[in-house]
């Protein structure tokens, strides 16, 4: 995480990869990079489009071509304009160009940077609706509160940093009225139109399954690792080894400059360098509780 979270962390991310290439550490067991993800599903909702240019199976809402077989299979058109990430979502909502914002199992008031910025923000929105397990600061300032399942509270599948499939099965009945998230959107979506059809966790996943091919193959057993083509994958206790080294027709990634862009504007020589802190995990949301 940490090789990210600065202003040229793309570039750092692209000079890991060059030089795993360039000392042969690819595809053999025992290399590769293999960067540790800050929560459990990190590589499940990136896998799921959970990024602002991104299709499931990270096909690009640019391209017509990746559009087509998701347009045919809800069928919908697609818009084809990359979104906004994150701090570019909140400035947008200060500015008044983001109206209404839905915010899902994440607290930017905790988590952003400036807070005072993003608590201006969010009070600018017409609507805020928040969807999580306990109420957070950015709950406070919500005008919705959607209360969702947890963890063992529900269904579904977790895709971990090796890219490994697992399933949850639900262990003991949500309080009150929380609802497990799939649930909670269906409702909505069917509130607004969309009549869509699902009964459970394992409807969304069989459309998973049909739209997302690297996850075709999982047919009943979990705990295979992605991709899985082809059906009946079975749990693998390694990594997929891929022939994709520099031999293979691996291609060196071209890099911008690596001087970090921010360090002339400071007179005074401190730097300020972000890290995980351990014990308060994350946004503190369940730590606390």
């Amino acid at each position: 995480m940490g090789i990210t979270q600065h202003i040229n962390g793309t570039d750092n991310v692209k000079s890991l990869a060059n030089l795993a290439m360039l000392t042969g550490q690819i595809g053999r067991p025992g290399t590769g990079v293999n960067p540790l993800r800050g929560q459990n599903n990190v590589q499940g909702a990136c896998d799921m489009a959970c990024l602002p240019g991104n299709l499931p199976a990270y096909k690009k809402v640019t391209e017509a071509t990746d559009r087509k077989p998701f347009e045919d299979a809800w069928g919908v058109s697609l818009p084809d304009k990359v979104g906004l990430t994150i701090p570019k979502i909140i400035d947008a909502a200060a500015s008044g160009a983001v109206k209404a914002l839905y915010v899902m199992g994440e607290n930017p008031m905790m988590s952003d940077p400036d807070v005072k910025h993003v608590e201006k923000a969010l009070k600018n929105l017409d609507l805020l609706v928040v969807q999580d397990i306990f109420l957070t600061e950015t709950g406070n300032l919500a005008h919705v509160v959607l209360p969702t399942a947890g963890w063992s509270e529900k269904e579904g599948t977790y895709t971990n940093t090796e890219r490994r499939v697992q399933r949850i099965r639900k262990a003991v009945d949500a309080p009150g009225e929380a609802r497990p998230d799939w649930e909670i959107i269906t409702l909505l979506a069917n509130r607004l139109g969309a009549n869509w059809k699902y009964a459970s966790a394992k409807d969304i996943f069989e459309e998973v399954r049909k739209v997302t091919v690297s996850y075709a193959g999982i047919i009943g057993v979990f705990g295979v690792i992605i991709p899985c083509v082809v059906l009946f994958c079975v749990p693998s206790g390694q990594k997929r080894v891929d022939l994709w080294s520099l031999a293979a027709g691996g291609i060196f990634l071209l890099l911008g400059d690596l001087v970090a862009k921010n360090i002339a504007a400071i007179e005074l020589p401190v730097g300020v360098v972000t890290a995980a802190v351990g014990c308060p995990f994350f946004v503190w949301l369940m730590l606390r509780k």
